[in-house]
């Protein structure tokens, strides 16, 4: 448990910025080897105003996407994802413990029903721990990349307590300086009703595959 909370840490300090860095400048790297390799003499000059026009939008496209909030963002919502995925695990394992006869998960792994009490015992135990450590993880996080989670976190809690539709999502207004596929997150300001939908979309999925392993252990066919 102590390795996995080190590579935690290491994963969400240096590894995940650093992916996100470098697949943020792949535009830039691409355009840069077109470039290079593409006869600027041969361009007419609207050719090379399109160019020139490009090449600034993924530049200015970089620079938001770098210095802007979406890196605090994406990372709170990582941290976000990772608790509600916490709070998840002893009721996935109770729904195996539950339907063991049928998923027959315990069985492949040669675990006897009566254990898996055990598994479930120790999601519930860790959770207070992680938690704490959370804390100490996001301090850390805050002082290594200059961040104000504190300010962000309130502020979105501000947002949401002044909302004008009771459903958050109704809301027509989004920030469009955050690139399109955060936008609805950061609509949702990591209410109650964020973790609502993420909570219902993860269970609603294993319950799908939970489905689909019963069916194929079973060898069910539905469509019979």
């Amino acid at each position: 448990l102590t390795v996995e909370l080190l590579i935690a840490l290491v994963e969400r300090l240096y590894f995940a910025p650093f992916i996100k860095k470098v697949v943020t400048r792949i535009p830039r790297i691409k355009l840069q080897c077109k470039r290079k390799f593409q006869k600027r003499r041969r361009l007419t000059r609207t050719q090379r105003q399109e160019q020139d026009a490009e090449w600034k939008a993924v530049n200015e496209d970089i620079k938001l996407q770098e210095e802007g909030v979406e890196p605090m963002l994406e990372s709170y919502l990582i941290y976000a994802l990772e608790t509600a995925s916490l709070l998840i695990c002893p009721f996935l394992v109770a729904h195996v413990s539950l339907f063991y006869e049928y998923t027959e998960m315990g069985l492949s792994y040669g675990i006897k029903n009566i254990h898996l009490i055990y598994y479930i015992s120790f999601q519930v135990i860790i959770i207070p721990g992680i938690l704490f450590m959370d804390m100490f993880t996001l301090n850390a996080i805050e002082l290594f990349h200059s961040w104000k989670l504190y300010d962000y976190v309130h502020y979105q809690n501000y947002r949401f307590s002044v909302r004008e539709n009771r459903w958050i999502l109704r809301s027509q207004v989004v920030d469009e300086s955050i690139s399109q596929p955060l936008q609805s997150v950061d609509l949702m300001c990591f209410s109650p009703q964020f973790y609502f939908v993420a909570t219902l979309a993860a269970m609603a999925l294993i319950e799908i595959l939970l489905g689909l392993q019963t069916l194929i252990r079973k060898e069910f066919n539905m469509f019979a």
